[in-house]
């Protein structure tokens, strides 16, 4: 059945960075490091959008390429390589760095297998056995240190190059369910140890994410719109998990996380309302802090009357709150602290 083009933008558009496009172009390969890399990191899948008029020829065999020798080096599959090679490796890492002999057997493995995965894409391929013999030559020597990721990567996409070579013209072609199986498969075979790390090391991960999250959220706060919209999105699994009554035992952690952005959506919808005369600063405070900050308010008095104060004198800016950060009631009572001061030597 011939291919099309535009059946292949569209498939692209809407699911490029699964690789849903390779898989109507036959492309098994490409579409399962797509897969696995969410479209070559982001910067693949925007890339190849000029590539797609070729692919499409040479899915209909309009279009043949000479396969005389080997193919020419190219700088992009070897970068390719790399990325990937270190991205398996780190992988592996995190998922099975405890297993007995992981320096020995898991991590080079994982980052022969990432590197000839570039390798087999499109219609060059490479020699396996060389790859891991490669990286499983190297790997002893930097046993132990989780740097070796790099001068493995290095070893095996040299090797890789040093045997490339374009796959045969004559391949049968195979039934869809049969493709989608084989790359269901090596799907979980990817995934499988990084979910298992993840969940296993529940506290630890909850913790990375949420420090994440806080600092994604302070370098989006001079964007007010835009990280409101982060974070109403950040909510929507915890809704939908609230809906579900998923709570407690091993998702705990995971349920302090969302309720971190909740609370800083929260507390940020309070700051942001407009500040008018004659309306308290406790008006604004989450209501943890109200108690403090009150008795702040009435123990620290300014040492003599203000002939005109400001409006905004006992009033929290919108800016003031993004750029201080304030999310405890502690930090509120030390703003509020430092302006009633300045007041006080007017």
């Amino acid at each position: 059945m011939a291919k099309r083009l535009l059946v292949a933008i569209a498939l692209w558009a809407l699911g490029g960075p699964a690789g849903l496009h390779h898989l109507y172009l036959g492309r098994d390969n490409h579409a399962l490091l797509w897969m696995l890399t969410l479209g070559g990191f982001g910067m693949g899948w925007l890339w190849e959008l000029w590539l797609l008029p070729g692919w499409v020829a040479q899915a209909n065999r309009t279009l043949e390429l000479p396969r005389d020798g080997p193919p020419p080096f190219s700088p992009v599959r070897f970068l390719g390589q790399a990325s990937v090679g270190i991205y398996f490796g780190l992988v592996a890492l995190m998922g099975l760095s405890a297993l007995p002999g992981f320096y020995f057997l898991a991590l080079p493995l994982a980052v022969g297998l990432g590197v000839h995965l570039v390798s087999a894409v499109g219609d060059q391929s490479s020699d396996l056995q060389a790859t891991l013999k490669a990286a499983f030559i190297t790997a002893p020597i930097f046993y132990g240190r989780s740097l070796a990721i790099f001068p493995i990567t290095l070893t095996t996409s040299v090797t890789a190059q040093r045997h490339r070579c374009y796959k045969s013209s004559k391949r049968t072609r195979e039934k869809l369910g049969a493709r989608l199986y084989r790359l269901g498969l090596a799907y979980l075979a990817f995934t499988t140890p990084l979910a298992y790390s993840v969940f296993y090391n529940t506290a630890a991960t909850a913790s990375y994410v949420a420090g994440t999250i806080r600092s994604t959220l302070d370098w989006l706060s001079v964007f007010p719109s835009l990280s409101s919209a982060l974070e109403s999105v950040l909510l929507l699994p915890y809704h939908a998990w609230k809906m579900l009554g998923f709570s407690g035992g091993s998702f705990q952690e995971w349920e302090q996380v969302f309720a971190f952005v909740h609370s800083v959506q929260n507390e940020r919808q309070r700051m942001a309302l407009k500040s008018t005369p004659g309306t308290s600063v406790l008006h604004y405070l989450p209501q943890f802090g109200q108690t403090h900050a009150g008795n702040l308010e009435n123990t620290i008095q300014p040492s003599r009357p203000l002939s005109s104060p400001s409006p905004c004198a006992l009033h929290l800016s919108q800016h003031q709150c993004l750029l201080q950060g304030v999310f405890s009631s502690h930090e509120v009572a030390k703003v509020l602290e430092s302006q009633l001061q300045d007041l006080s030597f007017q």
